[in-house]
């Protein structure tokens, strides 16, 4: 088995974990990054995919899986499954609501090979994925759970690097990188040791194409680049999407690593918990934050601590994001004085937003409530973003 294969095949192993339960790369696009299917010497390779639609909408969703080459053409394969079987590069489905769907690419008597995966949706849906290496008889040696990679032009992560033989503790750090653009993109990695710029090197990924590699290769002949206190930042001129792969003990074990896109855009992203529905129940959060929320009750409370003079942005967004919620949007200063409220931002558009500059600093509270649209429930989601200026 050739070096690059092996790395290009492991690298595949990380993922980027979604914010929320239910995770999407740029609306119902969903990126994975490596596929690895086939036989080598006495190994074998293959992915899963598993599909939930779970819309509570009558229409069916569309599902269409496309398999691509390193270079980005059409890689022909082939899966089983209980909807998705055959052998091509394009396989398209429909699922109803509460319906799934299962699927495998089949590595019997196939050369190793490796490639990415494209899942396009004409609805949000659940998705995931899980990379398996077996022996001959089909016994998992490991496999990793994968979730869809997010696209972005900025990541940045810590990475412990060696270019030495990997046994006892030593570690290296492997990338792949997908473009799923139409054109050719050049990536800038800048590895830094203790925040200390030491190298910038350069790759051109092609269209709908993807390259893995192990950092040690790429930095091959800088001086120094062997330890644990190193970091990288992934700069593309479009977006990319990218997984990373902690490889210990020659490569006999192994952790994904889970990026996340990085910069200012970037909040602080969770879920809401049970218990706030009450003014005097609110939970705390602190700006920038988005909170991916449902009103299980009729009512949902945060608090935020806010400065005087300064500028907070509230938004609610659950109809543009085809939820039922119709949500109301209140604010209350620090002596429970409503200073602030929005039902529909504008004509057409059932979500709310509120933009309030300070007076006096303190304790306020935010509720979100429904109005007269309705739409409170486990299928009728929320997403609060608040930040302040």
């Amino acid at each position: 088995m050739k070096w690059n294969l092996i790395v290009r095949t492991l690298a595949a192993l990380g993922f980027l974990a979604a914010a929320a339960a239910l995770v999407a790369a740029q609306g119902s696009v969903y990126y994975f990054p490596h596929v690895a299917n086939g036989e080598t010497g006495l190994n074998r390779f293959c992915n899963t995919l598993y599909i939930l639609n779970l819309n509570n909408e009558s229409e069916d969703a569309e599902i269409t899986l496309d398999f691509f080459k390193d270079d980005g053409s059409p890689w022909v394969i082939n899966i089983y499954g209980d909807r998705y079987n055959g052998t091509g590069s394009s396989f398209t489905q429909s699922l109803g609501d509460g319906a799934t769907a299962y699927s495998a690419t089949n590595p019997y008597n196939h050369d190793l090979e490796v490639g990415w995966l494209r899942v396009t949706s004409s609805r949000p849906i659940w998705v995931s994925s899980t990379y398996i290496f077996m022996d001959w008889d089909w016994n998992p040696i490991w496999e990793a759970g994968v979730l869809p990679a997010t696209a972005s032009r900025f990541f940045a992560f810590r990475a412990p690097i060696t270019p030495h033989p990997l046994v006892g503790d030593t570690l290296n750090t492997a990338l792949a990188i997908v473009n799923p653009g139409d054109q050719q993109v050049e990536i800038n990695l800048r590895l830094y040791k203790f925040g200390e710029l030491v190298a910038t090197k350069r790759v051109n990924v092609p269209a709908l194409g993807h390259v893995a590699r192990f950092l040690s290769e790429i930095f091959e002949n800088d001086n120094d680049v062997d330890g644990e206190s190193f970091h990288v930042e992934v700069d593309a001129g479009f977006p990319v999407a990218v997984v990373g792969l902690l490889s210990r003990h020659n490569m006999s074990v192994f952790s994904s690593i889970p990026l996340e896109p990085s910069g200012t855009l970037v909040p602080n992203r969770m879920a809401d918990i049970q218990g706030n529905e009450s003014e005097a129940t609110g939970r705390l959060i602190t700006p920038p934050v988005e909170i991916t929320g449902n009103l299980v009750a009729n009512k949902d409370y945060f608090k935020v601590d806010l400065l005087a003079g300064q500028v907070v942005n509230i938004l609610v967004v659950s109809s543009q994001l085809g939820s039922g919620l119709d949500p109301q949007l209140t604010l209350f200063n620090k002596f429970g004085t409503q200073v602030a409220y929005n039902d529909d931002m504008s004509t057409g558009c059932k979500d709310s937003f509120i933009s309030y500059t300070v007076p006096s600093g303190g304790r306020h509270t935010i509720r979100i409530s429904y109005g007269a649209g309705g739409g409170f429930g486990p299928f009728d989601p929320y997403r609060l973003i608040v930040s302040v200026r």
